[in-house]
């Protein structure tokens, strides 16, 4: 099986955020986010802190390769092969 890249995050870049949204959504978006930090805390979960690479950026396909390459040394060391792995 091979690695396939998903969508587990959602990600607004704070100037987009400023340029898009008014003064009310912005709040509300705040609001949203504070009520994910609490479920995420009241399952005893840290915050959750990201690095965020920009597809543009040079850094893009070295990252997810580095991911890649560590998700598949994950997969060996534990021996998960073929279906179902």
């Amino acid at each position: 099986m091979t690695f396939e890249r998903e969508l587990r995050y959602y990600v607004f870049k704070s100037r987009d955020v400023l340029m898009a949204l008014n003064q009310d959504e912005r709040q509300v978006l705040r609001e949203l986010e504070g009520k994910v930090q609490n479920y995420r805390m009241n399952l005893g979960k840290p915050p959750l802190i990201c690095v965020v690479v920009e597809s543009d950026w040079p850094e893009y396909e070295p990252t997810w390769k580095a991911i890649e390459e560590r998700m598949e040394q994950e997969r060996e060391d534990s021996g998960q092969f073929g279906v179902g792995a």
